[in-house]
């Protein structure tokens, strides 16, 4: 089994999956499989190493833990990373294997503001997502994103939104 799930990642992270969304995180729950991402061998690093976010289906099987942490709802989509140098977009990657991703810059442009009032280099991090009016809208926002033709990823662009949910970048500040 832990094979054919590595085959349905590698699917949908190609954009064309094999499972439903639902489908695979039975299977990954019954089968214990954790693997996140995609082995990534033409990648870019990206300015910090993206973790996978864990997902919780019931509040009191979470251990405790020392470490702080932040509830938020899931988010289904694609993560991915942008890289601002200076207050200007300067990279977008998925998630990848978390070290190195896959350049979606030109994609992401689409979606995000260009320039941003903040001076350093910094990565802001979060899921490119659909309306869940969209069937498999996870498998759409992260199809739309592996997508070669820049103009069908237009024509797409109405029906996703960036969700940003942490920024990296000890030294950074506002610009005036």
């Amino acid at each position: 089994m832990q094979h054919f799930l590595e085959k349905a990642s590698a699917m949908y992270y190609s954009g064309s999956p094999i499972l439903s969304d639902e489908e695979f995180d039975t299977l990954a729950r019954k089968y214990r499989y954790e693997e996140v991402g995609y082995q990534v061998t033409d990648g870019v690093p990206h300015l910090y190493r993206m973790y996978s976010l864990q997902k919780v289906f019931n509040l009191n099987s979470i251990e405790s833990s020392t470490s702080p942490m932040v509830r938020t709802p899931k988010l289904d989509g694609a993560a991915v990373s942008l890289q601002y140098v200076n207050g200007h977009l300067a990279q977008a990657l998925t998630r990848g294997d978390g070290q190195l991703g896959r350049d979606i810059t030109l994609k992401i442009e689409e979606l995000v503001p260009n320039v941003i009032g903040i001076k350093g280099e910094i990565q802001i991090t979060g899921e490119v997502v659909a309306p869940d009016t969209i069937p498999n809208a996870r498998n759409f926002a992260a199809g739309s994103l592996n997508l070669k033709d820049l103009i069908e990823f237009r024509s797409r662009c109405k029906d996703l939104v960036f969700v940003a949910y942490d920024i990296q970048g000890v030294e950074y500040e506002r610009l005036s």
